[in-house]
C-alpha cells in the first residue's frame, strides 16, 4: 500500500513539473506596451507603432509616411493599407515579397522589427523614439539616446516631405515665441530632468506642446526601461 502512495506521489510531481515547463514555454514573447519602430528616410522617415496586448500583437499603425488615395504609386499604396494586418495575422514583422513596393516592404519590416525586438528585450540599439499623436498639427516624435541608464541626448524628428504626417520644426519665423521657445529649450531640459519629469517646466503660452513633447519623452523613457 505504501509503494502505491510513493508510486503515486511520484506520478503527481512528474505532472506538476510538465504543467510548469508547459507553462514556461508558453510565456509571452513580448512584453505589454506600445513600440515605435523608426526607420530614416529621405522620402519620409518611416515610422510604425506596435502595440502589445497579453504578449501578442494586437495592432500595428503606419504613422509615417502617408499613403492617402491620391499616391500615385498603387504597389506601395496597397501595402501601405495591408501591411498591419498581415503582421498582426502572422505575428511577425517579415512578410512575402511585394512586387512594386520592395523599399516600403523593406522599411516597413525593419520598422517593425525594431519595435518587436524592444518589445521583446532584444533591442541592441540605444535610441528610442517616443510619439505623441497630433492628427491636426503633426505627430512629435522624439529620438532618445540613453547611454547606459542616462539620457544623453534628446532631438525632434520632423516633417521632411509633403507626405509626412509629423510635427514640422519650429523656425525662426514660426508664429507663437511661446511655442518656438519651448521647441528649442526642450530637449535640453529633458537631457537635465532625465527620467523625473516634474523638473521639466512648462513655458506660459505652450501648454499643448508642453503636454505633447511630455508625453513623447515619456514614451521613450518606458520603451528604454527607465519608467
Amino acid at each position: 500500500m505504501r509503494k502505491a502512495y510513493v508510486l503515486l506521489a511520484v506520478a503527481v510531481a512528474v505532472v506538476a513539473l510538465a504543467g510548469a515547463a508547459a507553462l514556461g514555454a508558453q510565456a509571452p514573447a513580448y512584453k505589454d506596451g506600445s513600440y515605435i519602430g523608426y526607420v530614416p528616410n529621405d522620402h519620409g522617415d518611416v515610422v510604425i507603432e506596435v502595440v502589445i496586448q497579453f504578449g501578442k500583437i494586437v495592432d500595428v499603425n503606419m504613422i509615417n509616411p502617408d499613403k492617402p488615395q491620391t499616391y500615385k504609386h498603387e504597389a506601395a499604396k496597397a501595402l501601405f493599407r495591408e501591411y498591419p494586418l498581415m503582421v498582426v495575422k502572422n505575428q511577425k514583422a517579415e512578410i512575402d515579397a511585394v512586387s512594386g513596393a520592395t523599399h516600403s516592404r523593406n522599411d516597413y519590416m525593419k520598422a517593425t522589427q525594431m519595435a518587436l525586438d524592444i518589445a521583446s528585450g532584444k533591442y541592441k540599439g540605444n535610441v528610442f523614439y517616443g510619439l505623441a499623436k497630433n492628427p491636426v498639427n503633426g505627430h512629435t516624435l522624439l529620438a532618445v539616446t540613453v547611454e547606459g541608464k542616462k539620457v544623453t541626448k534628446v532631438e525632434f524628428i520632423t516633417k521632411k516631405t509633403d507626405y509626412d504626417t509629423l510635427m514640422p520644426a519650429k523656425g525662426a519665423d514660426y508664429k507663437s515665441k511661446p511655442a518656438k521657445e519651448f521647441f528649442d529649450k526642450f530637449p535640453e531640459m529633458a537631457v537635465k530632468a532625465q527620467t523625473d519629469l516634474k523638473k521639466i517646466d512648462a513655458i506660459s503660452g505652450a501648454t499643448h506642446s508642453y503636454h505633447e513633447y511630455l508625453y513623447a519623452y515619456e514614451n521613450a523613457l518606458k520603451q528604454a526601461g527607465l519608467l
